[in-house]
C-alpha cells in the first residue's frame, strides 16, 4: 500500500495538477478500502496477520458464508459499513474500532469517503455531501472542485489536504497492522 502512496506523491510533486491529484487520491483511498476489506475477511475467517489472529465470537467456514451474512439482501457489499456494523459481533476483541471511533481517524476517513463518493459518482447528492461534510468543515464557503481543494494548504500553511489525508491513511493502516495495538498492549 505504501508503494501506491509513494508513486502518487512523487507524481503529484512533479506535476501538481487538480485532475492528477484527484486520481492519486481516488487510487490511494481505494487501495486503503481494499486493505480494510482483505484484513477483515482474513480475520473473520480465522487467518492471522503478523502472527495475530483476533478471537472470534462467530466462526465462518468459508468466505461465501461470511459474504452471505454481511451482504444480506444487497447485491453490493459496502465493506466499510459492513466492517463497522459487523466486526463488533464477529470478534471478541474487535480490532477495528480504532478506525471508526478514534477522532484522529474517524472524521478524516468519513471526509475521504464522502470525497471518494463525489469523485466516483458526481451526483447532486454526493456534491451536497461533499460541500457540507468536507468543504464546510474546513471553513470553505466557495464550491471548490476536489482537486483544487486537495491542493490547498491546510490552516497550518505547510501541508496540503491531499498530504494530510494520505498521512491519515498511512496511520490508519499502521494502527490496523501494528501488533502491539492489535493485541491491546
Amino acid at each position: 500500500m505504501n508503494d501506491i502512496f509513494q508513486y502518487w506523491e512523487s507524481k503529484i510533486a512533479k506535476e501538481p495538477e487538480p485532475l492528477l491529484v484527484e486520481a492519486g487520491f481516488l487510487r490511494s483511498y481505494i487501495c486503503f478500502e481494499e486493505f480494510m476489506r482483505d484484513i477483515f475477511i482474513s480475520f473473520s475467517l480465522g487467518k492471522n496477520y503478523k502472527s495475530y489472529t483476533p478471537s472470534r465470537s462467530l466462526c465462518f467456514n468459508s468466505e461465501n458464508q461470511l459474504m452471505e451474512v454481511i451482504r444480506g439482501e444487497a447485491s453490493f457489499v459496502d465493506y466499510y459499513k459492513a466492517i463497522e456494523r459487523c466486526s463488533k459481533h464477529i470478534f471478541t476483541q474487535d480490532p477495528f474500532p480504532i478506525v471508526f471511533s478514534d477522532s484522529c481517524f474517524s472524521q478524516p476517513l468519513l471526509q475521504m469517503r464522502v470525497l471518494r463518493n463525489y469523485l466516483a459518482h458526481r451526483s447532486a447528492e454526493s456534491k451536497e455531501r461533499y460541500i457540507s461534510k468536507v468543504l464546510s468543515s474546513y471553513g470553505f464557503s466557495e464550491n471548490l472542485e476536489p482537486g483544487d481543494f486537495l491542493l490547498r494548504k491546510m490552516k497550518n500553511g505547510t501541508v496540503t489536504y491531499y498530504n494530510h489525508y494520505m498521512e491519515v491513511l498511512r496511520r490508519a493502516h499502521s494502527a490496523l497492522t501494528d501488533e502491539a495495538i492489535l493485541k491491546g498492549n
